[in-house]
């Protein structure tokens, strides 16, 4: 019987295809599950129909289920899984509206810095090699190699209970040990020494050998009592100092975490995985599984890039700013001194040099002056001596002249008898000594006249040369006056021009300051162009990283593949009764269980219903998503009825060439009936020592 709405306290579900559907008298927060025939592009034609049935049902919650019948393959991605993130990239980039002056090849060339060099579609290409555990859980030693092909069968046989049966012998404690090497923890969280085994007398140690998608080789090696934990690299200890940091780089090493481990490598007996759980619990697994946390790594590297640039761009924005004031000053100084300039006259350097070369002549001249007053001091000097020595002698001879006059009219006077001696005189000797001072006279007078005319020449003589001195003087004060003049006229004239050039040369300065700070505002305007450039180039990137960006475009790549491989794992299990459906909520994957005969939420199924769901949801992430050499059912028809759980066997015979290597554990008789395993494991248990054995 098809069921139309399903009583519960939550909304109604509704089926608008399903026989007797009546619409409900509003379709606010309704449920409803509309089929939607897959052509080709599974994304675009989702999205085509949200926006059409959101009009024929406003208010409700759409849940859109893919018809993928009609395509005979998967739908085409628009990019190479195997390409990595250089080919995610470009596909993305092709796709959006970059800015201006940024081109797709520039991000790409960018983000390598960013992303790892290994960074894939999803957990891509990694290969499970051999296990080694010693004294470790219930095993003494065991040794097996994951990388093989075909569906192994692994049960059990525990000997130490009083009925033999399969429980208890080891069968989940074999399949934890690659979990146990990874992680340090079983699926029934024994940590530290509860994974080591009890009453060993030896360490516990347990490894794992594992080939990288890049065909890099990493041994784990993980030991208890003493503690070791090892990480090997090619050969190479690259163990960390730490724990945790150790185990941090190992799963980043190998993009694993143990939510993606237990929801697409291992399905237990208990777990249905994180892929129904909380809307956190979701995101992250599916971001775990994409690989998308690298782009959101890289996000938080951009950001604190980004941080820097912020700094960047307002100590570049102070510097333009104390540029442009600085600018601005010197703009005023330039204009303050071309006014002073105008302000300024101009001086007549014609006329100052012209001044200037005759004070250079009259200095000439005052020298000239000097220097002939100097020649003629000599002569002045001499003449002044021989004057003096000629007038000495003139007044000699006029003495010596004066007093044979005396003598003359003394003896003139004498009458008959000498008045000194009293001898008597006669008047011819009288006479005769008169005559005789008369001649004397005479004598003295021609040589008094030699000497006069000497002193008339030394006059004139003198006078001409004191004559010659003075006009040097007179000369000497004109031209002196004249320089006086011609200083002062000079001197402000200097003054002028000095002040001018001074003017001029801070004129100068303060233009080649301007022209410096102009280049500086100039290479600070650049620089902060050139800052806020590099600013949008980081913000261009962030939205390529950010989960907005390429990881909502490659969950909304993934979901139309991985509801291709949900519909085809439900069609081999289930008849089509039972699947799940990837839908996209805000750029990220959400997940609904597809039950015809119940609703979408994990609460509105069974136990049976919710087990197949999730083996489909494993499937399909396994097939889609996560590429490596492993997947372990544990117990996966626990909870089916045996007809179920005969189907279920029949499927997996049918999907086991889509993967590298199954491992199934159970001890289910009609699962066991219908398997066609190419390997079968028996774990024995017996002492409390479980050994692996072939049958």
């Amino acid at each position: 019987m098809n069921v139309v709405s399903i009583p519960s306290c939550l909304p109604e579900w509704y089926d608008p295809s399903q026989p007797g559907f009546e619409p409900p008298e509003s379709w606010k927060d309704a449920r409803i599950r509309i089929t939607v025939p897959i052509k080709s592009n599974a994304a675009q034609e989702l999205e085509i129909a949200r926006v059409k049935l959101s009009k024929m049902y406003p208010g409700a919650r759409l849940h859109l289920v893919p018809d993928y019948k009609i395509l005979d393959t998967a739908p085409t991605m628009a990019f190479d899984p195997k390409g990595g993130d250089p080919a995610a990239l470009a596909s993305y980039l092709a796709t959006v509206a970059l800015p201006k002056g940024i081109t797709a090849e520039q991000i790409m060339g960018y983000l390598k810095g960013f992303l790892p060099s290994a960074g894939a579609f999803g957990v891509q290409g990694l290969q499970f090699g051999q296990t080694v555990a010693v004294e470790t859980l219930c095993f003494e030693q065991v040794t097996f190699d994951w990388e093989r092909k075909g569906l192994t069968l692994l049960t059990g046989k525990n000997l130490d209970w009083d009925k033999e049966i399969s429980n208890g012998a080891g069968k989940s404690s074999f399949v934890t040990l690659p979990f146990l090497a990874l992680f340090g923890r079983t699926f029934k969280d024994q940590t530290h020494d509860g994974w080591a085994r009890q009453g060993a007398r030896q360490s516990a140690v347990v490894s794992q050998a594992l080939t990288l998608a890049d065909d890099r080789r990493v041994v784990v090696v993980r030991g208890r009592k003493p503690n070791s934990f090892q990480v090997i690299l090619d050969g190479k200890d690259v163990t960390m100092g730490d724990g945790n940091r150790t185990q941090d780089f190992l799963e980043r090493l190998t993009n694993l975490s143990w939510s993606v481990l237990t929801n697409a490598v291992y399905i237990g007996q208990q777990e249905i995985g994180s892929v129904f759980g909380t809307e956190k619990e979701r995101k992250e697994l599916f971001s775990r599984l994409l690989g998308l946390e690298r782009y959101l790594d890289a996000t938080e590297k951009l950001r604190k890039t980004l941080r820097k640039i912020e700094n960047e761009e307002a100590e570049c924005a102070s510097s333009i700013a104390a540029a442009a004031n600085a600018l601005a000053e010197a703009q005023f100084a330039v204009e303050n001194l071309d006014a002073a300039l105008t302000a300024a006259p101009e001086v007549d350097k014609k006329d100052l040099i012209k001044k200037q070369r005759r004070l250079s002549e009259i200095e000439s001249l005052i020298r000239l002056n000097d220097k002939t007053k100097e020649d003629l001091q000599p002569e002045l000097d001499k003449n002044q001596r021989l004057f003096e020595k000629a007038l000495f002698k003139a007044t000699d001879l006029e003495v010596r002249i004066q007093h044979l006059r005396e003598h003359i009219e003394a003896s003139g006077k004498v009458e008959g008898q000498c008045p000194t001696c009293g001898t008597k005189v006669g008047v011819e000797k009288l006479e005769a000594y008169q005559n005789t001072l008369y001649r004397q006279i005479e004598t003295l007078e021609e040589e008094l006249t030699v000497y006069e005319e000497t002193q008339r020449k030394n006059r004139n003589l003198r006078k001409v040369l004191h004559d010659r001195f003075g006009e040097c003087n007179i000369d000497n004060d004109k031209l002196r006056r004249e320089q006086g003049t011609l200083l002062k006229e000079a001197a402000g004239m200097e003054a002028r021009a000095g002040a001018r050039a001074e003017l001029l040369k801070l004129q100068a300065d303060a233009a080649r300051r301007q022209k410096k700070l102009t280049r500086n505002h100039c290479i600070s305007q650049r620089a902060y162009d050139d800052v806020l450039d590099e600013k949008r180039f980081i913000q261009t990137c962030m939205a390529v990283t950010s989960r907005d960006g390429l990881p909502a475009y490659l969950m909304a790549e993934a979901a139309p593949r991985l509801n291709q491989a949900a519909a085809h794992y439900s069609e081999v299990f289930t008849a089509g009764e039972i699947g799940v459906h990837f839908g996209l909520d805000n750029g990220d994957i959400d997940i609904d269980v597809v039950n015809p005969h119940g609703g979408a939420n994990v609460k509105d199924q069974s136990r049976g219903e919710m087990r197949m769901a999730a083996i489909v949801a494993a499937l399909s992430f396994r097939d889609v998503l996560v590429k490596h050499n492993v997947l372990i059912l544990d117990e996966p028809t626990d909870g089916l009825d045996p007809v179920n759980a005969a189907a279920f066997a029949r499927g997996l015979n049918q999907v086991v060439d889509r993967f590298h290597h199954i491992v199934v554990i159970s001890h289910n008789a009609a699962l066991l009936a219908g398997i066609e395993p190419t390997l079968h494991l028996e774990i024995e248990k017996t002492g409390g020592v479980s050994r692996l054995n072939t049958v």
